[in-house]
């Protein structure tokens, strides 16, 4: 009786492990046309703790194959194994609601982010979640979203598939890129050899963050300007102690020049959104007395943001100070009231325009 409970439990281990080990083999396994060799999986089992000889996971794969959309190149030596590029993950444990959600806003918002292979390995998650979300209110939720810019957007420039490509590869691998970049309004480019560093999305364009071979100071290079890439096998250079949350964070400052106490006079109407949405948190408002002005005080980024947002309210608001930002406002109106001063000048026919 004791030897048959002690087989029977035997049995259940190992059907146990078995279960494990091919329940990890299939995460393992790419989609089409990346694949993995019997080998590899057996190295990566072992780092994942799991021993199992390389003529284990061979029948593992041949009893696998039988039961999910997997392929093998037999003609190569040793077999190549990788899910069907068109196969689902049905079995695999369902997406929740909000996972669905999050993966289809994804979808929508991340596309400039993620990389190209990327979002072609994310394809059945984002099928998957269409089939999870088909019946539910939420089916839609992602086509009823929208994120807006406060500011006028530009068209995107046209920017090489191929080079987005071989920047994400180079970030990804953190190898050294090679590349012909043109500057701002240069003719012609120069190959060059770049440290890749990071990627900034600012309004509709690219910049990569990086170092030229041989120099330490961080340049932004707008990545529709890049032609002709390589990613090279040698290593990126990282300068020393660089952090690129931190570099990106003032980065995205223009031409920072610190913080100021800043006091404005709006109009009324024009300050009536920093009621909901202040410039700081130690923001104040004060109604003057006729009611038709507010003088708004904050602390903030003294930085071209700031002067571009003030300019866009034109004669509804008065910086008052600090004095070096309220000078540099009164020189812009002499200056805009000297253009508009003169008569208007004939519109420009275009070469093409019909009379």
């Amino acid at each position: 009786m004791t030897h048959a409970i002690d087989k029977e439990n035997r049995v259940s281990r190992n059907s146990t492990d078995t279960l494990q080990r091919q329940w990890h083999m299939l995460r393992m396994i790419p989609r089409a046309p990346r694949h993995i060799t019997a080998g590899e999986l057996c190295e990566g089992l072992a780092q994942r703790g799991i021993t199992a000889g390389k003529r284990t996971i061979e029948r593992d794969l041949q009893n696998l194959l039988g039961m999910f959309p997997l392929e093998v190149d037999e003609t190569a030596r040793p077999f190549l194994w990788s899910w069907h590029k068109d196969a689902n993950f049905d079995f695999m444990p369902r997406l929740s609601v909000p996972q669905g959600m999050a993966l289809l806003l994804a979808q929508q918002h991340l596309k400039t982010l993620l990389p190209a292979a990327t979002q072609r390995e994310l394809q059945p998650l984002f099928q998957m979640a269409r089939r999870e979300l088909a019946a539910g209110i939420w089916k839609d939720w992602h086509q009823r979203t929208a994120v807006q810019p406060s500011v006028k957007t530009l068209l995107a420039p046209e920017l090489d598939a191929e080079v987005l490509d071989d920047v994400h590869e180079a970030l990804a691998l953190r190898r050294q890129l090679s590349a012909i970049y043109r500057s701002k309004g240069a003719r012609e480019g120069r190959r060059a050899l770049i440290h890749p560093l990071g990627l900034i999305i600012r309004g509709q364009v690219h910049y990569l963050a990086c170092t030229f071979d041989g120099y330490q100071d961080i340049r932004q290079l707008a990545l529709h300007r890049l032609s002709e890439t390589q990613v090279q096998a040698a290593a990126c250079v990282v300068p020393q102690d660089f952090d690129f949350a931190v570099y990106a964070d003032r980065a995205g400052r223009y031409e920072d020049q610190g913080t100021v106490r800043l006091m404005a006079r709006f109009t009324s109407a024009a300050a009536e959104h920093l009621r909901e949405t202040p410039l700081s948190a130690d923001q104040a408002l004060h109604e003057l007395a006729d009611g038709a002005q507010v003088d708004v005080v904050a602390t903030v980024s003294l930085d071209q943001p700031l002067r571009w947002w003030l300019r866009g309210f034109g004669s509804q608001v008065e910086v008052l100070e600090p004095a070096s930002l309220r000078a540099e406002m009164q020189a812009d109106v002499r200056l805009l009231a000297a253009t508009y001063a003169n008569p208007a000048l004939p519109a420009a026919r275009s070469s093409n325009s019909v009379a």
